[in-house]
């Protein structure tokens, strides 16, 4: 009997030692080479509110030569998160629209002077609504954001028409988010990243974080992770370097001579960059995604409103379905982001039970970063939305 024992104990200890821990899998990604090489990672799980993994590894600035390593990324080092900033954006949506500032079946219209009205269907309503989904017939136009003192408008001077009518179609456009944050603006008198701070971010204990920095504490920006695209070896600055992590002021567009002081709410919301200018880390990230589950503040925003595979959506987050994120077979609730070398992700289970967030804050240049298009994963997303699965138990 004791032999048998012995073998059992034996055998279980070989089975976990196979099984590599998850910060030793955030350390192997950091030691891939060539197209696969990244930065630095961070990644957090957390489940019923409580943390119960998280780790980093690889570094967050690197020295003048591009290849020197001066600080490590942590769990806590904010990035700028790109496109996971629109689940902020939207939550500052559904929440003038629960306070009855906003109407997101209104037709834009009511905030706008310029004409919006789409040449396949000159009569349709173009909503709020279908901005955060994704569906209101309009495009990204070459030039999404417009620099202080200009108008947003002048941007739709540029070929912005998707080829479908409002409503009938999807895709995806960043510069729906600009002109939602115009509107937004309009509604309440309040700059967005007033609005995204007071209505969002405070309640939500996400206080330190900020869009282009408006807000941060000196000290959590200067231990922010810089962006960087690594090419011939050498990891080169994309956003955030030195000289803005120590700046004091927010990072916007502005012509020369022009000042933030003379900036009136609703002529452009583009300018604190409501698509991807929110600056947070992986634990930020998973706190916000938890705001998604059944008793958070965006849980309305969840309901289905496009779907095709590998692209179903909300009014903001996209709705991962089961099967479609390996080791998570009941689907997530949340937003991706890439840009500028970055990788990031906010992620919450339907059920609210298990939220992630992670960051990559610097790619290869020749990294696939085009999604599966059954999943509408990449091979990295889908490789640590794996470690988090484990991290958190489900495999």
């Amino acid at each position: 009997m004791r032999t048998l024992i012995a073998l059992f104990l034996t055998a279980t200890v070989s089975a976990c030692a196979s099984i590599p821990a998850p910060q030793d899998e955030l350390d192997a990604l950091t030691r891939r080479d060539g197209a696969e090489a990244i930065a630095g990672v961070a990644l957090v799980v957390r489940i019923d509110g409580e943390t119960v993994f998280e780790g980093a590894a690889g570094t967050a600035e690197f020295a003048a030569d591009g290849i020197t390593p001066l600080r490590p990324i942590t769990t806590r080092s904010p990035v700028r998160a790109a496109s996971v900033s629109k689940l902020v954006t939207a939550l500052a949506a559904g929440d003038l629209a629960e306070n009855q500032w906003f109407v997101l079946s209104a037709d834009l219209h009511v905030w706008f002077d310029s004409a919006l009205d789409h040449p396949l269907a000159p009569e349709a309503r173009i909503t709020p609504a279908m901005l955060l989904s994704h569906t209101s017939g309009i495009r990204d136009p070459e030039v999404y954001w417009m620099a202080h003192p200009g108008r947003i408008e002048t941007l739709l001077d540029q070929p912005h028409w998707a080829d479908h009518a409002p409503g009938e179609g999807w895709e995806y456009a960043n510069i729906g988010y600009g002109l939602l944050a115009t509107a937004m603006e309009a509604a309440v008198l309040e700059r967005f990243d007033v609005i995204a701070r007071t209505r969002v971010l405070e309640p939500l204990g996400l206080a330190h974080t900020g869009f282009n920095w408006s807000g941060v504490p000196a000290d959590i920006r200067r231990n922010g992770a810089t962006l960087y695209v690594r090419e011939n070896s050498v990891w080169i600055e994309q956003v955030d370097g030195r000289a803005m992590l120590e700046g004091d002021a927010p990072t916007i567009l502005m012509e020369d001579g022009a000042s933030l002081d003379s900036y009136v709410p609703g002529q452009n919301g583009t300018l604190f960059s409501p698509q991807g200018g929110w600056r947070a880390s992986a634990h930020d990230m998973a706190v916000l995604a938890e705001a998604f589950g059944p008793e958070g503040m965006g849980h309305g925003l969840t309901r289905p409103i496009w779907r095709a595979p590998g692209e179903a959506w909300g009014l903001g987050p996209r709705l991962v379905q089961p099967g479609e994120a390996n080791g998570w077979p009941g689907g997530l609730i949340g937003h991706a982001g890439e840009a500028y070398g970055l990788i990031s992700g906010s992620w919450v289970t339907p059920d609210g039970r298990v939220s992630i967030g992670y960051v990559v804050n610097g790619t290869d240049a020749a990294f696939e970063r085009e999604a599966d298009p059954e999943t509408g994963f990449n091979a990295l997303e889908q490789a640590l939305l794996d470690i988090a699965s484990r991290a958190a138990g489900l495999r």
